[in-house]
């Protein structure tokens, strides 16, 4: 799972004192200038099946590192500028002290 400070989100998905926890399978990774945030792509490790997507957050969001699970003809190489999206149904936050789902 990717963990992210709420605080560190833009817009409407920011949640003080909360942590966003994201599976890889529900990160999208999308054209550059499109989605709600911006990654650099790291390493695009192809598994057959599917594609792991390791990326890097743009430093205005803390330049955490995620991974994202894509299908395998998602067009997407190192070293470029991607956007990804969450999806919104598959979000879980968590009390940073406590772990607790909330």
């Amino acid at each position: 799972m990717n963990f992210i400070p709420g605080g560190l989100l833009p817009g409407a998905a920011r949640r003080q004192g909360l942590v966003l926890g994201v599976r890889p399978h529900d990160v999208a990774v999308l054209p550059r200038g499109t989605g709600d945030l911006t990654a650099s792509v790291e390493v695009v490790e192809p598994l057959g099946s599917e594609l792991v997507v390791y990326l890097r957050l743009d430093e205005e969001v803390g330049g955490i590192e995620l991974r994202a699970v894509t299908p395998p003809e998602t067009a997407v190489e190192p070293d470029t500028v991607v956007g990804i999206r969450f999806d919104p149904a598959r979000l879980h936050w968590f009390e940073p002290e406590s772990g607790r789902r909330v």
